[in-house]
């Protein structure tokens, strides 16, 4: 369930996470147990911070996206059809 969105023109969102989690206090007036967060708001001091917060945050590593994406980008190119050979490459 998504409690609180926000847009931001920041290169990643570090700077959001403890503002999001306050956020999500204001809407549902109680502290947040537990917040599920792409890598994009992934740092060891956020991670600290939220946990003197009292909430668990499930945010995977920069380094885990970044595998991820270039596993999804050699993928597309394992059976990629070769139309003038006729072949699978």
């Amino acid at each position: 369930m998504i409690v609180a969105a926000e847009i931001t023109s920041e290169a990643n969102d570090k700077k959001q996470m403890l503002p999001m989690l306050e956020k999500v206090e204001g809407i549902v007036e109680k502290k947040p147990e537990k917040a599920v967060m792409d890598a994009g708001y992934y740092s060891k001091e956020n991670l600290e911070k939220a946990g003197k917060l009292k909430a668990n945050c499930y945010v995977p590593p920069r380094k885990w996206e970044e595998k991820m994406q270039e596993r999804k980008r050699e993928a597309k190119y394992v059976f990629r059809f070769i139309s003038y050979k006729r072949t699978y490459h």
